[in-house]
Parts: C-alpha cells; sequence; structure tokens
C-alpha cells in the first residue's frame, strides 16, 4: 500500500530508502540497557529524539521585591510535556512487548496516514512549509488510533491546593487499547511502517496548500539529497 508522512524538519532525503540509527547514535548509557537488546539493527529518529539522558532547562523567574525564584509556566509546561511523551513510550513499548510482540515497535518505525487530507486531522496543516512523502508500505499493516496515547504527569489545582502525579495504570491501559487498533471516539488514526523504507515521491506544501488539500498533489519539488532521517514530533 502506498502511505504518507510530513516530513517538517526537512531532514529526509528527496528519495530512496530511509534507515534506521545504529544504537550508537544513542548515549552511550542508554544504548547499555537491557532495553535494547531487542534493538540490535538500530532504532528510529524517534527513538532517539526521546530516549536520552538529556533533561529539560527550566526557567527562574526572580519576584521582586521578595526575591523569590519561581518556574515560568510555559518552561514547566514544556518540560512536562516532553518528559509525559518519554513515559508514555516507555510504557506503550513494554506494554507491547508484553502483549502484542506481533506489532512493530514505534522505536523501530515510521509514522503514516492513508490520506493527505489525514494531516488535517492531526493539526499539520499549521506547518509554515513541509514535505510529503509516498511510502511504499505491506499491504497487511494495522493502523492504530492515536488518541490512546495519553497520560503521563498531571497537575491537578483544587481548594486544598495543587497537586502532581501520574496514573502509571492508566497509561497501561490506554497502552492496551492503542495496541488492540480500538477506536476512541474520535479517532485519530496512525500507521507503523518498519524501517528501513522506501520513499517514492517527494511533495511540497505550506499552510496555503494544506488549507486546500488538492494543491499538495501537483506542487512536485526537487531538493538536495540528505541522508538524516527527521521524524515528525
Amino acid at each position: 500500500m502506498i502511505l504518507y508522512h510530513m516530513d517538517r524538519s526537512g531532514c529526509f532525503p528527496t528519495s530512496g530508502e530511509l534507515s534506521l540509527h545504529p544504537l550508537s547514535d544513542l548515549p552511550h548509557d542508554i544504548a547499555a540497557s537491557r532495553f535494547f537488546l531487542d534493538f540490535q539493527d538500530g532504532v528510529s529518529k524517534h527513538c532517539l529524539n526521546y530516549f536520552t539522558n538529556s533533561a529539560s532547562m527550566l526557567i527562574a523567574i526572580q519576584s521582586m521585591p521578595l526575591g523569590q525564584l519561581f518556574v515560568a509556566a510555559d518552561s514547566l509546561a514544556a518540560a512536562n510535556r516532553r518528559i509525559s511523551s518519554q513515559l508514555i513510550e516507555l510504557t506503550v513499548e513494554l506494554v507491547r512487548r508484553q502483549l502484542f510482540p506481533h506489532y512493530p515497535s514505534r522505536l523501530i518505525s515510521l509514522f503514516a496516514v492513508e490520506q493527505i487530507s489525514d494531516f488535517k486531522k492531526w493539526g499539520l496543516e499549521r506547518a509554515e512549509q513541509a514535505r510529503v512523502f509516498q511510502i511504499s508500505a505491506p499491504d497487511n499493516l494495522k493502523r492504530f488510533d492515536a488518541r490512546h496515547l495519553r497520560g503521563g504527569i498531571t497537575f491537578t489545582t483544587d481548594e486544598t491546593g495543587t497537586y502532581c502525579g501520574c496514573l502509571l495504570t492508566a497509561m497501561y491501559d490506554q497502552a492496551i487499547k492503542y495496541w488492540s487498533c480500538e477506536p476512541s471516539a474520535d479517532p485519530l488514526w496512525e500507521y507503523l511502517v518498519p524501517l528501513p523504507a522506501q520513499l517514492h515521491q517527494v511533495l511540497l506544501c505550506d499552510k496555503t496548500s494544506l488549507a486546500s488539500i488538492d494543491g499538495i498533489r501537483n506542487a512536485s519539488l526537487s531538493l538536495p539529497q540528505n541522508q538524516a532521517e527527521c521524524s515528525d514530533p
């Protein structure tokens, strides 16, 4: 089957094979973890983005005249989103290994949709400029509802105070729904294309052409070769 992937970072080669990254591209202490014993052939750029030993920097704001330090809300929110995404990816992979080992890991796959118009549902029409790739994929690929990729760290405020927590069992249950191909009330379908994958065509799109999806189909673009792989967030 032919599927579509949007590269918003411009890191894909314009055609040919998109390959896995060797484990040596991971930080040494992470690559040495028993977690990666199943990935001796390599991992995706998506995996490199989330399995890292780097930490998010929090921006502090000094309150005058008391001199107290506070963390900027935007900075804390960004760190929370990233850490939560890391927790979700780890949970989803562990559930796959335990209950759904016949499906490809998200950490060695490229994410794709069935129709170019599906990018609107993902909110990707806001991209200033991006490239859409046609990808050859096996006909028997299952689709998964990304709405179930939920959980992580949450903040709650009530009359008694503000609380921070993580409901691990809820993430576990959501991961089971994801791998079970169970649709939510408003599914956000995605396909996992195991790498390496074959890229067939490059289409240029921007806000204008995505607003009228038909405009993408004829906007072919020839770009210089770049051997780096880049996953879509």
